[in-house]
């Protein structure tokens, strides 16, 4: 710099431009460019700073997609986890459901029940005079509240209790 000020301040002058040679070569400008341009220059016939720049980029880009696969990576195993932790979980809540639906205690022993026969055989019992009032002769004249009439009936009578257990312990499993 100061050698351009030198210069600068008497373009004419002999021992301006002796002052602006000696402080030039002593600044050493000429090596730092040569450096510069050796650090710049890309090996394998590249010789452009942009190019370089845009092989930065394409290496940013490529730690930044294999940092997101290693993320996606984990996040699928904590999924596999907490799924394979929700089948189990599924599993206990079903072995107790059946355990609860289909076991009484009585008097400090376990009886087993068939739960869902009996509940069965009971609906089967409360249908039975609705079917029975369905004879032929009749059918032919309600044929069009036949459905409704055996719809109405399986809807009152199906398995109500067995229902009402099974929501029950159901609700309490999922509150546990």
């Amino acid at each position: 710099m100061d050698a351009i000020r030198t210069i600068q301040s008497d373009p004419s002058s002999l021992s301006a431009i002796q002052r602006f040679q000696a402080d030039f070569v002593g600044s050493q400008i000429s090596g730092v460019t040569t450096a510069l341009q050796t650090k710049l220059t890309l090996k394998d016939g590249f010789d452009t700073v942009r190019s370089k720049l845009a092989q930065g980029r394409i290496q940013d880009v490529l730690r930044w997609s294999f940092a997101n696969i290693h993320h996606v990576r984990e996040d699928l195993d904590k999924a596999y986890i907490n799924a394979s932790c929700l089948k189990e979980r599924i599993e206990e809540a079903q072995a107790r459901v059946e355990g609860e639906v289909f076991t009484r205690h009585e008097y400090g022993h376990k009886t087993v029940l068939d739960e869902v026969g009996e509940a069965i055989k009971l609906a089967e019992q409360e249908m039975r005079p609705v079917m029975d009032r369905l004879t032929w002769w009749r059918m032919v004249w309600r044929v069009d509240e036949i459905s409704s009439i055996v719809g109405t009936s399986v809807t009152r009578t199906w398995c109500r209790d067995l229902e009402r257990k099974v929501r029950f312990i159901l609700v309490i499993l999922h509150g546990s």
